[in-house]
């Protein structure tokens, strides 16, 4: 599973969007809600979300991946009330602002928290398995 990374949910205008930290951390934090959440779920698809380099960087993929993806884990698992719609690249279009990083990363967060808290809100029987002896 890979690792929880905190989301950047303080975007501003003045900060840019780069391969490595924000995309790693935000694939990394999809694939760690989806992993996650089949310990209470039934598994589901996910886009495979590719390594990308600045060369021949397929914009209208990459962006769109990010968002289907996070609509699929709000569809499947739970969507909490506060997420906020994100936007779907148009070719030729605008990619995202600050406030779209914003939506998409909060959003993010608001996933990781609701899977946690219903992970520590099951029920869970104590008991031991074994022959009653200490030593095998």
């Amino acid at each position: 599973m890979a690792d929880w990374v905190t989301p950047k949910t303080d975007w501003t205008a003045n900060d840019y969007f780069n391969l490595d930290p924000d995309y790693i951390r935000i694939k990394g934090n999809i694939q760690y809600i989806k992993d996650f959440s089949t310990k209470m779920y039934a598994d589901f698809p996910v886009i495979t979300m590719g390594d990308f380099t600045i060369d021949g960087f397929p914009a209208d993929t990459f962006l769109n991946n990010i968002v289907d993806n996070v609509t699929a884990l709000e569809n499947n698992l739970f969507k909490p009330p506060q997420d906020d719609s994100m936007s779907r690249y148009v070719g030729g279009g605008n990619g995202w602002d600050y406030k779209q990083l914003n939506i998409i990363e909060s959003n993010i967060s608001r996933l990781h928290d609701a899977m946690v808290g219903q992970w520590n809100c099951l029920k869970q029987m104590p008991f031991t398995m074994g022959t009653g002896v200490d030593e095998l």
